[in-house]
């Protein structure tokens, strides 16, 4: 039995139904009406669900839409955040990144499904070399923990059990995968402010920050990242604090720290 269940929470919410569909999706409905394409398993596909839509995670109670007309949303996987924020504010311009094939496909079609508008999708990661590459190990049952650093996984057989890790990490591949820096593409599709900055890439989150040139830095107004150690989470903190950003940081529903970080206005 596995020691951390996080889909055991009383609050959590179900999907009414998963129906399978072509190409081996299954397409969820979810009580509010919510539907969505997932490659993944059930349990982390109902996982992200809940963190984005029911417990709005990637705001927290420090973070807001109601002032932001763009949004990066790097980590994008199947693309839930960017339609949560889409279907908050219609009019918001979202540039999703996700580099690996498999998801990206999937990120495509739930944009369709929403049929959204004003969403760019690049299908790369974020780092900090420009136009250099990285392997990426994909799990095909968890395909939200796509990571460059698939030893940070290994912590998690003691949290949530060997028989549920093992399953969700089985028949893993590894891709490569081209990096851009976020300045490079800040200049290239004219972006010259990020109202929302949203970060989950499994602990490459540090490595993207490093890829902000001090002249966009200022640029960033609000910034939300999921952090996966103690470590990674006083580094960003730092650099962040010396970046002129008041941060916080929250426990979430599944084993990692959510940062949020806000610019000071004597900052800007």
């Amino acid at each position: 039995m596995s020691r951390f269940d996080p889909l055991a929470r009383p609050n959590v919410v179900r999907a009414l139904s998963a129906e399978d569909v072509e190409g081996g999706l299954k397409l969820y409905t979810f009580p509010d009406g919510f539907r969505c394409y997932s490659h993944s398993s059930e349990i982390e596909t109902l996982l992200i669900y809940n963190e984005i839509f029911v417990q709005q995670e990637y705001l927290g109670t420090t973070l807001s839409l109601e002032e932001c007309r763009y949004v990066f949303d790097v980590g994008a996987n199947i693309g839930l955040f960017t339609i949560f924020a889409k279907l908050k504010k219609p009019n918001l311009v979202v540039h999703a990144f996700e580099p690996i094939k498999e998801t990206y496909a999937v990120l495509v079609k739930n944009v369709e499904l929403h049929g959204l508008t004003n969403v760019y999708l690049h299908n790369y990661a974020l780092g900090t070399q420009n136009h250099s590459q990285h392997s990426m190990t994909f799990y095909p049952n968890a395909a939200g923990n796509a990571t460059a650093h698939p030893e940070t996984k290994d912590a998690l057989k003691d949290i949530i059990g060997y028989e549920t890790t093992d399953y969700l990490f089985q028949s893993s591949h590894v891709q490569l995968v081209t990096v851009r820096t976020l300045s490079d593409v800040m200049d290239e599709v004219g972006v010259s402010t990020v109202d929302l900055l949203k970060i989950d890439t499994e602990s490459d989150e540090l490595a993207i920050l490093h890829g902000i040139a001090d002249t966009h830095f200022p640029n960033i107004r609000q910034i939300a990242a999921e952090i996966h150690s103690d470590a990674l989470l006083a580094e960003t903190r730092q650099l962040l604090t010396t970046k002129g950003f008041d941060v916080v940081s929250e426990a979430g529903i599944a084993t990692n720290h959510n940062l949020y970080a806000v610019r000071k206005a004597s900052s800007r």
